[in-house]
């Protein structure tokens, strides 16, 4: 079910009025923009670097490349540029082949080593040789009132399936299952599309974030809609 910021936006979109309320929020105070979770992500790299640390040769990878132009996100251009900056080696990953070829498109500016691979994030992850550092988690959507039907014709083309919650919840958990197996101490999760509500998580962290906790991951930050984990102990 959608929350009520959700069906607000939704109907707002429907009005063709959204995007200047929005402005005016942000302007009169009304409304603060929330950071998405590439940028908290970003935010925890630069200081790892500020503190000293050295993160050459380490692996970012993003589940769920980049798929629309939207103001303030964009994640798989500004996470290959800050990795090509830090010497971190970069891997996006997404089940659509459009996106894979524009995550391709975009990455190759900033490095030829930099990767694009076609697949389901959790089987990716599962397959993987080799240590991670950093993992940024935002793929199968969750179920709202705000997705195009082209976004969902895509899921029904390539997956079989419409877009929905339970989904969303197996995918990421299996996500967070294939992490703790190989994420080092110290590696960083950025979760989008999460929060709290209810007394227990909820958006697409609703199962991983709870196994993420129980497996030796500890919060650092939340904003809201997204959530910073850090490997204290390998379990």
């Amino acid at each position: 079910m959608p929350t009520a910021k959700q069906t607000a936006k939704a109907v707002l979109q429907k009005l063709g009025i959204f995007e200047e309320v929005r402005l005016l929020a942000n302007k009169t105070g009304i409304h603060k923009t929330v950071p998405h979770g590439h940028q908290v992500l970003i935010d925890e790299i630069e200081a790892l670097v500020a503190a000293g640390q050295d993160l050459k040769g380490k692996t970012c990878i993003e589940i769920g490349s980049t798929r629309e132009d939207v103001p303030g996100q964009g994640s798989t251009a500004r996470l290959a540029k800050l990795c090509k900056r830090e010497g971190i080696q970069f891997i996006s990953v997404d089940m659509d082949p459009e996106q894979v070829e524009r995550a391709s498109q975009t990455i190759a500016k900033h490095s030829p080593d930099f990767k694009a691979h076609q697949a389901k994030g959790e089987e990716f992850l599962e397959a993987f040789e080799g240590p991670y550092h950093f993992l940024y988690l935002d793929a199968f959507d969750i179920d709202h009132a705000e997705h195009s039907e082209r976004r969902r014709s895509r899921y029904k083309e390539i997956l079989g399936t419409d877009i929905g919650n339970e989904a969303c919840y197996e995918m990421h958990l299996r996500c967070a299952q294939a992490a703790t197996k190989s994420m080092p101490a110290g590696g960083v999760v950025s979760f989008d599309d999460t929060w709290r509500a209810d007394g227990r998580w909820q958006g697409k962290g609703y199962t991983a974030l709870p196994f993420f906790e129980q497996n030796g991951f500890s919060i650092t930050r939340e904003t809201g809609n997204t959530v910073l984990l850090v490997r204290e102990a390998a379990h």
